[in-house]
């Protein structure tokens, strides 16, 4: 069998999003014909940003922004698998296809 790329991306998308817990979140975008979410986080502490982007969404729930974030992933049930990007504290939940993440997304501010 083949790499398991879902494990690989959940493995990427913990560790940076582990360095950025406890910082503010917000949706930043939304592509309905690609089915497609971006949420951003950012701290007044350090510069830059990081852009959570999920593929393929199918069901949200939860707030358009908060602060001291405690987002995980984690591979979905069922028989298609997904992923599922989830904020208990926060009540926030996405179930996706795929979640990839990237830091420091243009615009970069250097918050004040």
């Amino acid at each position: 069998m083949g790499t398991d790329w879902v494990s690989e991306a959940i493995e990427k998308a913990t560790i940076l999003l582990s360095k950025w817990r406890a910082r503010d979140v917000k949706l930043w975008d939304y592509t309905p014909t690609l089915v497609k979410l971006t949420l951003r986080v950012e701290s007044p502490d350090i510069p830059g940003n990081l852009h959570i982007v999920c593929g393929g969404c199918s069901y949200i729930r939860g707030p358009f922004r908060w602060r001291e974030c405690k987002l995980q992933v984690e591979r979905g049930a069922g028989e298609d698998g997904g992923m599922v990007l989830r904020d208990e504290a926060a009540g926030f939940e996405l179930v996706c296809r795929v979640v990839s993440v990237e830091e420091n997304v243009e615009p970069v501010y250097m918050r004040t």
